[in-house]
């Protein structure tokens, strides 16, 4: 459902932007979900071109489904979400902005207790293997972003499997206590698989993403972002998807370890360590 405001831009509560590389498929599940919970909504395909034929056949899937599209180099995460805001701020009246992959199936979507304002809110995420992804760190936990990066730096697996696992075990305790209850609880970092921006904060903060992480850790990147800029994060369980997982990097041909990696390291040596912007 959409709506004309006087300056003839189409109004509308949620504004998806999808980056896609390679394969567009995942879309059509996802756009089934989308149409059985939503109906004040428009998305916006942004494709990091590869070749001529994918990005023909994405821009057949987004007209089928009457998205929007756009084709961009492939610059990596953070460029292309940049690209897709303000393509979408540009051209649309909003209430929330959702960055999100295209391999997610929405199966609830309660907005009744939705923050309204300076809030990024991440839903419950689940995985096909039963994992939960959200809260992405429940709080700001500084020793395990230091042992995460002296970890990298000495490809140590020990540091990386203790902080990993110490990040697992503060996420379980986290939603044991908030499982029952389906409690709006604020967190540090949610998931980048469905970030859901209220307007103000789009408009506040953008671009939103550090066009120097390709890919991997823009997580860390926008909790302590979002953090230093006062704005607040939630877990919103009355929001839950489904992440198949993968949709996103399938078909690349990347060293995922090797990026992850420098990923990490730029951010904790840029934000943390002090060389800020």
């Amino acid at each position: 459902m959409k709506n004309l405001v006087k300056n003839n831009k189409e109004q509308y509560d949620f504004l998806f932007v999808i980056l896609v590389y390679r394969n567009g498929k995942d879309l059509y599940d996802f756009d089934t979900s989308l149409r059985q919970h939503l109906s004040s909504y428009q998305v916006v395909v942004i494709n990091s071109y590869m070749d001529d034929i994918s990005n023909q056949e994405i821009e057949s899937i987004a007209n089928d489904l009457k998205y929007d599209f756009i084709s961009i180099q492939n610059k990596g995460y953070g460029y292309g979400n940049n690209k897709g805001i303000r393509y979408a701020m540009e051209k649309y009246i909003y209430k929330y902005l959702i960055i999100c992959n295209a391999d997610i199936i929405i199966r609830s979507f309660d907005i009744s207790k939705l923050p309204r304002s300076n809030a990024v809110i991440g839903p419950k995420i689940t995985t096909l293997n039963g994992k939960a992804q959200n809260p992405y760190w429940a709080v700001k936990n500084k020793p395990m972003e230091r042992m995460i990066y002296y970890g990298l730096l000495k490809q140590s697996r020990l540091r990386m499997f203790i902080a990993q696992g110490c990040n697992k075990v503060i996420r379980e305790l986290f939603l044991m206590t908030r499982r029952k209850a389906n409690l709006v609880s604020k967190v540090y970092g949610v998931h980048g698989a469905f970030v859901i921006f209220t307007k103000d904060v789009i408009e506040k903060l953008y671009p939103i993403y550090d066009e120097n992480i390709f890919l991997y850790y823009e997580e860390a990147y926008l909790a302590n972002y979002l953090q230093r800029k006062g704005i607040k994060g939630y877990y919103y369980p009355l929001i839950d998807v489904l992440h198949k997982e993968d949709g996103s990097t399938k078909g690349m041909d990347i060293d995922q370890h090797s990026l992850a990696s420098s990923s990490f390291v730029y951010y904790y040596e840029t934000y943390v360590l002090g060389k800020d912007k």
